[in-house]
């Protein structure tokens, strides 16, 4: 499923973005750091590994990369993905996570 996903290979940079869609902090953080329960998406989307289903993929993907970081943001994913020539079910499955974390 690595190769459907599209997810990037371990020697891809983590490339950060800005998105209008959500603000920015006065120290420049964006206002989505983390979710209600103070968890950052690259942590939350970590502990999903063990779902059956295209976010346990993502997860599991993420997991294997030595370059993903805990602090991650969806944003910063999407954009990273994005850059590796990811397809549309990646994008699905991370639309999908990130609302899950947002509501987690």
């Amino acid at each position: 499923m690595t190769e459907m996903l599209g997810w990037p290979q371990a020697n891809c940079g983590l490339a950060l973005c800005v998105d209008d869609r959500f603000p920015l902090k006065a120290n420049g953080e964006s206002s989505m750091d983390t979710n209600e329960q103070g968890e950052a998406f690259g942590a939350w989307l970590l502990k999903q590994t063990n779902r059956d289903d295209w976010i346990g993929t993502l997860a599991k993907q993420a997991k294997g990369d030595p370059k993903f970081q805990k602090s991650l943001k969806p944003d910063d994913l999407r954009k990273r993905l994005h850059d590796a020539g990811a397809e549309g079910d990646t994008f699905e499955a991370l639309d999908d996570a990130e609302n899950e974390w947002l509501n987690a």
